[in-house]
């Protein structure tokens, strides 16, 4: 093998790692953008629950001797706030504990770096590495929240549904 071939495949690799690079950046970019859409669909069924709390709070089963209508109260308030907990549980990041240190690309990482090492530009083969670092633990980040999202859509539905048929149940039983 000569000089001029080992240099060219070093070029070569180095060529494809600036583009393996420029599609992590951009695989990063787009995990951040679903993250976002989680984060949206969240903020309307929190909307949706926050309707049904004032619902259950404008009717109140309080004075009632039936028991039917306040068992229905209190199963429709459970069921509101237990697919209000799954929503909140999804808004926490779950940061992880790999994350590369001294890495530009993560903020965890970033906000404890030297100023010096911000400036400082990594290696390629170093940036290459903390940028698929960050695409994971985002992916993984993105991943746990529409766990929980799908976990309080199915509450919040459920919940939901309870509610109208409470709101049913009171409205044409009750005199």
């Amino acid at each position: 093998m000569t000089i001029s071939q080992t240099r060219r495949g070093r070029a070569q690799l180095a060529e494809a790692r600036r583009q393996d690079l420029s599609v992590g950046l951009h695989t990063v970019t787009e995990i951040n953008q679903s993250i976002r859409y989680a984060d949206t669909k969240a903020g309307a069924l929190a909307a949706v629950q926050a309707l049904a709390v004032t619902v259950l709070a404008s009717h109140r089963t309080a004075g009632t001797t039936d028991l039917f209508p306040t068992a229905m109260f209190t199963l429709c308030l459970f069921l509101v706030l237990t697919s209000a907990a799954l929503l909140v549980a999804g808004q926490f990041p779950r940061l992880s504990d790999k994350t590369a240190i001294k890495s530009r690309i993560a903020f965890p990482a970033l906000a404890v770096m030297p100023p010096l090492d911000v400036l400082t530009t990594p290696s390629l083969g170093r940036q290459h590495h903390h940028v698929w670092q960050q695409a994971s633990d985002l992916a993984a980040i993105a991943m746990t929240k529409y766990r929980w999202l799908h976990r309080a859509t199915v509450g919040t539905f459920l919940s939901l549904a309870t509610v109208l048929g409470w709101l049913a149940s009171t409205a044409w039983f009750t005199p």
